[in-house]
């Protein structure tokens, strides 16, 4: 059974909740910013599990693409939201099932933690990929205070946390164009919720000072043309 199976019913549990909903604001910010989408590209949500990232890919203007190994994730992303400029595939982002030069761009956040073999789920994900399209690929921080406090935990058990250096060095492999980087998320996870109308200031002194303790990574990989 897919590790994500047995999460699947409440996985989302996290993103109605207030603090859920902040962190998920910032995250998209970030990562809408970075992909720079312009509307009616073909995008691939790599690992895309319950659709959070594919729905706001969709809402956002893309023509999507969501692929997972998890039977569940999956049927409950179909649940949430699928049809239209949503269709969702069940597979492995190691294999994937598309031809060569597919996708405008592909996404893949917070996914590759929890894979096997991310340097050949990258080199899928990049032949799939379009002359001059983007490879979004977002991680958990292992220098942060979020992977602290959740590693050996639930899920994350299982999850490998990334360093900046570490998946630069698995995208400068593909051979890029250009690779940038964004972090998020710099306020501690323990910060009360009458303390929130702090984070703004958390997330600029975050990027100006502690760049790399991020609590996610968020990197940027443009294929040449």
């Amino acid at each position: 059974m897919p590790l994500f199976d047995a999460y699947a019913t409440h996985y989302e549990d996290w993103y109605a909740t207030p603090r859920g909903r902040l962190v998920w604001e910032l995250e998209w910010r970030c990562l809408q910013k970075l992909l720079s989408l312009r509307p009616g590209e073909k995008v691939l949500d790599a690992g895309c599990g319950t659709g959070v990232v594919s729905r706001a890919l969709a809402a956002a203007g893309a023509e999507v693409t969501g692929i997972d190994i998890s039977p569940a994730m999956l049927a409950v992303a179909r649940e949430k939201g699928a049809g239209g400029n949503i269709v969702y595939l069940e597979g492995d982002m190691s294999s994937l099932p598309f031809p060569d030069a597919s996708f405008d761009a592909v996404v893949c956040f917070t996914a590759l933690e929890f894979v096997a073999e991310p340097e050949r789920a990258l080199e899928e994900m990049w032949r799939v990929l379009k002359p001059g399209g983007r490879l979004l690929v977002g991680v958990l921080n292992h220098r942060s205070s979020w992977a602290r406090r959740r590693k050996g935990k639930g899920v994350f058990a299982h999850a490998h946390f990334y360093s900046v250096r570490e998946l630069e060095q698995l995208l400068r492999k593909l051979n890029p164009c250009r690779v940038k980087w964004q972090g998020v998320i710099y306020f501690p996870p323990e910060l009360p919720s009458w303390l929130f109308s702090l984070v703004p200031l958390f997330e600029f002194l975050g990027r100006l000072f502690f760049k790399s303790s991020a609590a996610v990574l968020i990197f940027r990989a443009d294929k040449c043309l």
